[in-house]
């Protein structure tokens, strides 16, 4: 990808500074509480414009681990013994603070479960393998296994992406009509300079 060079002062280098760099569009120093009037951003010059995405993401970043700890705490004191779901703690005159606590469940290769036979000796096992074991148990062990099985398991259909890409033009053509795909939100790193300048 072809990089851009733009124009960054002296004062974008110091994170500490309070004050953003002049815009070069008419632009006067701004303090950096002033993002608290959400700023016109296409009056800013790059500098002015990186600066403040920067000290935002950086008051982000420190708030979201204060919240993260406050949060622990929390759950700590009110609720030792959390049940999956929603957990409830009273409070004086009505209020109450209520805990949303997530349970993931998912298909795994048990221990001790063997290797799968192949045509060149064995392979290690994967997650379809297990599911299809535990299926055949099941089987074995109720009549009604079928009707358990379709309601235990879900199976979702997964592109993969390199295989996708590498198809040939006309068969690609024709699974591309089955297939959406859509940008997500783009992630922004500031990357600074190394010693020679240049990175």
């Amino acid at each position: 990808p072809i990089k851009q060079k733009s124009r960054l002062t002296a004062n974008f280098l110091s994170t500490t500074h309070s004050v953003w760099p002049h815009g070069r569009r008419g632009g006067s120093s701004m303090s950096f509480n002033d993002l608290k009037t959400a700023p016109n951003l296409k009056t800013l010059d790059d500098a002015g414009l990186t600066f403040g995405w920067y000290k935002i993401k950086e008051q982000m970043d420190g708030l979201k681990a204060q919240e993260k700890t406050f949060r622990k705490e929390i759950t700590n004191r009110y609720f030792p013994k959390p049940r999956e779901g929603t957990n409830r703690h009273a409070f004086e005159y009505g209020y109450e603070i209520k805990m949303q606590l997530p349970w993931s469940y998912k298909f795994i290769v048990p221990n001790n479960f063997p290797n799968v036979p192949t045509a060149e000796g064995e392979r290690e096992p994967t997650v379809i393998d297990a599911v299809e074991a535990m299926c055949n148990e099941l089987r074995q062990a109720s009549n009604q296994a079928g009707f358990v099985i379709d309601r235990l398991i879900k199976w979702e259909p997964k592109i993969a992406v390199s295989e996708f890409k590498d198809l040939p033009d006309n068969l690609k053509s024709i699974v591309a009509r089955y297939v959406e795909s859509k940008p997500g939100s783009p992630q922004i790193e500031f990357i600074q300079p190394t010693s020679d300048g240049e990175k």
